[in-house]
């Protein structure tokens, strides 16, 4: 009986451990998922600072999330995401498809770069769309040299259940004016079932799914209110035109009134 006890409090202890010792791991094995995978799926920088989520509740925050530059725009970073807060089923943590509850993402900072004909959402959207078209994303951490494109299907799928972008302050950076421009705050940016209808979509899957749907925001955004800064200009231009041919020193503020009010 009493190498019995014995036996069940051995055995109590290791469960303890490795309960705590899940607990401990989970953060920093998302850390590494983001920043290795990251990479990998948007074919740019991607570094998150630290994950705090709670294995318990699911429910935490990923701090620090910025994104770079996509190759050949200048501007340090595309997205800074800060605080994300999200929820997991902790359930489906150990199994093949991973659901998460909630992504919450208030208020990101995030740069519109245009350079010719390409911006830079644009340009990261085509690597996402060439990642998922040629099957070199992996969910697992290991170094790119050991991955095959015919196991990237091997890897965790996801399915998010709800995700909202909130108050995004997009500020753009105009090449053309030496990189200077003007800032919009996007519409609020609502998607659910994120995989549900596939059984569980590959993170960069997900991250096409959602990187299309702000590029749809910005794109009709950032031409709105464009428009409107050349209107505007125009505006200020024929009224210094005017001032001009009626002997009005005033028209040459006018037109920097009205280049000012682009940089808005």
């Amino acid at each position: 009986m009493k190498k019995l006890l014995i036996l069940v409090g051995v055995l109590g202890v290791i469960v303890v451990g490795l309960v705590v010792a899940t607990f401990m791991s989970i953060n920093p094995i998302i850390e590494k998922a983001v920043n290795t995978a990251g990479p990998k799926i948007l074919l740019t920088n991607v570094h998150l600072d630290k994950a705090d989520v709670s294995f318990m509740s699911g429910s935490g925050k990923l701090q620090g999330l910025v994104v770079g530059s996509p190759k050949g725009f200048a501007a340090p970073q595309t997205m800074k995401l800060g605080a994300v807060e999200v929820k997991l089923d902790t359930a489906s943590l150990t199994k093949d498809v991973i659901i998460i509850e909630k992504v919450l993402i208030a208020s990101p900072d995030l740069t519109y770069e245009k350079s010719g004909k390409l911006d830079n959402f644009t340009a990261l959207l085509n690597n996402v769309q060439q990642t998922v078209g040629s099957g070199t994303e992996t969910g697992n951490t290991a170094p790119a040299k050991e991955e095959a494109p015919a196991e990237s299907g091997k890897g965790p799928k996801v399915i998010i259940r709800d995700l909202l972008i909130t108050s995004a302050k997009v500020n753009m950076a105009l090449t053309a004016l030496g990189g200077q421009g003007m800032s919009v705050t996007l519409p609020d940016i609502h998607l659910t079932n994120i995989g549900e209808e596939s059984g569980g979509a590959t993170p960069a899957e997900a991250m096409q799914k959602i990187l299309g749907a702000l590029n749809g925001e910005m794109t009709s955004a950032v031409t709105k209110a464009l428009g409107e800064s050349v209107k505007k200009l125009q505006e200020s231009v024929k009224s210094a035109s005017d001032a001009l041919k009626q002997g009005d020193g005033s028209g040459i503020e006018k037109i920097g009134e009205g280049l000012k009010g682009i940089m808005q």
